[in-house]
């Protein structure tokens, strides 16, 4: 105990700036893996890539989308190590992709794409500036990769500045390898867990700063940032759950406080709607016996060039799309839950605290690659037991203090998460029962 009281009082007393030491720390290790992890080696690293590439030509609701042949060809070059921890390639391999060319006028025609814009942003401001230089698919990768770690790091620096507490929580988990492997590859997760990380801190801050009134300007920043997290990952609408903790007299009379509530709901409902091949309402009142698949499995899809065009590609049978993914059913297995909830809630915490327990522990922290190379075990178990001590040990401070009520909430809020997201992956990827 001593030493927690010790490092404390060192934290408290020292002139160390936690967003500033994350500046520095991202960049260094971030920039580490934008180059030191091969080509597509990120989960669905070859999607996002696809997207991005769309967007920084402007194609934002084409149909029937295509991309140079040279992305789809760069793409089959590194196939082979998707799922397979132990393929390997050289770096003379990779860097010979230096003299391929893109030729943007030979078009391949891509079967299905992510329907998300807003997250492959700062990728393709990258990629449309590598482009514009007639570079090759890999330095356009490569761009891409670090323009989405420079935004992911910002918006991660202003949430360590911004949040009223826990800063050194928000430090450790931005530097986290898992977070920072995302955030230094073409993946729309970097966005999503860095935007989401800004609209946390947010909410605590209006909820923790008693002093001051929430403006129109305030209610304009939260119903942006909700709107955004809701459209990058639909499951993270739950987070503007945290209205809640704000006290009522900040937003004003209680008839005002319950329509702003109610605004920010609808808000964040009709953002989730935006990117679904299926719109709810639908889904909720489907009986059909047939097969849907969320943007969940969109994140985890095969590769989108279409075999008759790119012969070289592998048929369905050999493609990314793990077996579970092919044989779930969306109604069947919603009919099931519905049916059997106290099975499924028994099916529910046997995952979580038993049979996937070390697993959801380990990729918390950092399983890199297509989800097969894990960090030793001492490193994980290492950051976690650093992560527990500094959310225990380092509460926030008197003035701050969330009262029973608003913790209640919080947790209210995480297990319904929690559940959201396993549900989801339930419906989508779980073959019925």
């Amino acid at each position: 105990m001593s030493i927690i009281t010790q490092a404390k009082a060192f934290f408290s007393t020292s002139r160390i700036v936690p967003e500033k030491m994350f500046l520095v720390l991202a960049s260094i290790f971030g920039l580490t893996l934008v180059f030191i992890t091969p080509p597509f080696q990120v989960p669905d690293e070859h999607d996002h890539f696809n997207r991005a590439y769309q967007i920084a030509e402007c194609s934002f609701l084409d149909e029937h989308a295509t991309v140079p042949a040279s992305l789809v060809h760069f793409n089959i070059t590194f196939s082979g190590m998707n799922f397979d921890a132990f393929e390997r390639i050289s770096i003379d391999d990779i860097l010979a992709q230096r003299h391929v060319k893109l030729d943007p006028s030979v078009r391949a025609e891509l079967s299905r794409i992510p329907r998300h814009i807003f997250p492959y942003f700062p990728q393709a401001i990258g990629i449309f500036i590598a482009k514009s230089l007639d570079c090759s698919p890999l330095l356009i990768l490569y761009t891409g990769r670090i323009f989405n770690l420079l935004f992911s790091i910002v918006l991660i620096f202003v949430t360590i500045r911004i949040i009223p507490f826990g800063k050194w929580l928000i430090f450790l988990l931005g530097l986290m390898p898992m977070t920072l492997s995302l955030c230094a590859s073409l993946s729309k997760d970097g966005m999503v867990i860095s935007l989401t990380f800004v609209l946390i801190a947010v909410f605590l801050r209006y909820a923790c700063e008693l002093h001051r009134k929430i403006k129109p300007k305030d209610l304009v920043l939260l119903f942006s940032l909700s709107f955004l997290v809701a459209t990058t990952r639909s499951i993270y609408a739950i987070v503007a759950g945290m209205f809640l903790l704000i006290p009522g007299y900040r937003i004003g009379p209680p008839t005002k406080y319950a329509v702003t509530f109610l605004g920010l709901i609808i808000t964040v409902f009709l953002a989730t709607q935006i990117h679904t091949t299926q719109p709810l309402y639908q889904l909720l009142v489907q009986t059909e016996n047939t097969s849907y698949q969320s943007d969940l499995a969109n994140d985890h899809s095969a590769p989108l060039s279409d075999p008759a065009t790119n012969p070289s590609e592998p048929e369905d049978e050999e493609t990314d799309l793990p077996a579970t993914g092919k044989t779930a059913d969306f109604i069947k297995q919603r009919t099931f839950i519905l049916t059997h909830p106290v099975h499924y809630m028994g099916i529910l915490l046997n995952t979580l605290f038993v049979v996937k327990r070390e697993y959801y522990l380990d990729s918390f922290v950092g399983i890199l690659g297509w989800l097969n190379k894990p960090l030793p075990p001492w490193h994980i178990n290492l950051y976690l037991l650093f992560l527990l001590i500094t959310a225990v040990f380092f509460p926030p401070p008197h003035n701050m203090n969330l009262s029973a009520l608003q913790k209640m909430t919080l947790a209210v809020l995480c297990i319904t998460g929690v559940v959201l997201i396993e549900t989801g992956l339930y419906l989508t990827w779980t073959p019925v029962g």
